[in-house]
């Protein structure tokens, strides 16, 4: 029993311990934007986002997150650092990661996205309005067909209401 009761103990330490060293996302003091090579160059500003999509007519793609969400690194990792999935990605979206517990405007975009689940990405159109969600993780090409289909969905009808469906 007690053999047991240490192993779950170490277990659980080395978990959490794990999960605090690869808790960060941060950006290099002083930058607007910043991308590993090959990956996404995301914005750290909502607004900032905004104006640039506006700008360059495109959407805006929100990866919501938490600080201490396993599956919103692993994303990371596997998803938005994968360059074919990079390149779809800033060719049609400007991109912003938005950190689901660090500051007031970054929790109201959650709050009014009703973001319940972590990752979740947001899609906005070029005006701000939401035009879908996704949750979870997926693998790129998965994550770049949901994306599309947002879009697609955008195309056939531009007063679709991301907050009432499903996804």
């Amino acid at each position: 029993m007690k053999t047991k009761l240490a192993l779950s103990a170490f277990v659980s330490g080395l978990v959490f311990v794990g999960g605090l060293a690869a808790s960060v996302i941060t950006f290099p003091d002083g930058q607007e934007a910043y991308a590993a090579d090959g990956s996404i160059a995301w914005q750290k500003e909502m607004a900032k986002a905004q104006a640039e999509a506006k700008s360059q007519s495109k959407f805006v793609f929100a990866d919501v997150y938490t600080d201490w969400c396993g599956w919103c690194k692993r994303l990371d990792r596997d998803t938005f650092d994968n360059s074919d999935f990079a390149n779809f990605a800033e060719s049609k979206f400007v991109c912003v990661k938005v950190n689901a517990e660090d500051g007031a405007v970054n929790k109201k975009i959650a709050e009014s996205a009703k973001v319940t689940g972590f990752p979740c990405g947001l899609v906005f159109n070029s005006d701000g309005k939401l035009i879908g969600k996704i949750g979870g993780y997926m693998k790129p090409d998965e994550y770049k067909d949901a994306l599309q289909n947002v879009l697609d969905r955008y195309a056939k009808n531009p007063n679709v209401d991301a907050l009432s469906e499903d996804e």
